[in-house]
């Protein structure tokens, strides 16, 4: 039935049926569009298993937002914005799922305590404690970026591979969580 596709793309009146409710037709149409969805879902997610996860439920959601498609003849263009917008929410959402570093004041203390008389040593546990308020302060991306490249003193290169996101925006978030940390520690 849909051996006829070509590159124009998915014929209107096999949409027409599927939209009508020929499950048959459906699950022929599904079959057909899982190896684009499929190239997209590897593209954005970077790996075999996320693809394919993402690809179901790429194709759920065509299956069941079909009934809803204004016209057939815009199938395609349709499946491939649901399939793109998707992938772009499940990148998007992996970005920011990215774990904040814990922070082992005893493995890497964020001051090292010398021997120091006791009033210096509530001192800088004040000065500790008025950090972790301000960090507390930053917007979460912001908040990763710091912790990154200030208190794991990872490069502005690894920062961005950790986090997923281009060197520019690293050093911009980096900045303005200096500055806004500048602010909240005066």
């Amino acid at each position: 039935m849909l051996s006829n596709y070509t590159r124009t793309g998915t014929p209107p009146a096999v949409v027409a049926r599927a939209m009508a409710g020929d499950m048959d037709v459906v699950a022929a149409l599904l079959e057909s569009m899982r190896p684009r969805v499929l190239g997209l879902a590897r593209f954005f997610s970077g790996n075999a298993a996320d693809a394919e996860d993402l690809a179901q439920d790429i194709l759920i959601r065509v299956m069941q937002g079909l009934p809803d498609l204004a016209r057939p003849e815009t199938f395609d263009v349709w499946v491939y914005r649901t399939s793109r917008n998707r992938c772009i929410d499940h990148f998007r959402r992996r970005r920011f799922e990215a774990s904040l570093p814990t922070l082992d004041e005893r493995a890497h203390p964020l001051w090292a305590a010398d021997l120091r008389p006791p009033d210096e040593s509530v001192q800088a546990g004040e000065a500790r404690a008025r950090l972790r308020q301000a960090l507390e302060t930053l917007p979460p991306a912001w908040r990763r970026a710091i912790v990154l490249r200030d208190l794991e003193e990872l490069s502005y290169e690894d920062v961005a591979e950790r986090l997923g996101l281009p060197l520019g925006t690293v050093k911009s978030q980096v900045s303005r969580g200096r500055s806004r940390l500048a602010l909240a520690l005066h």
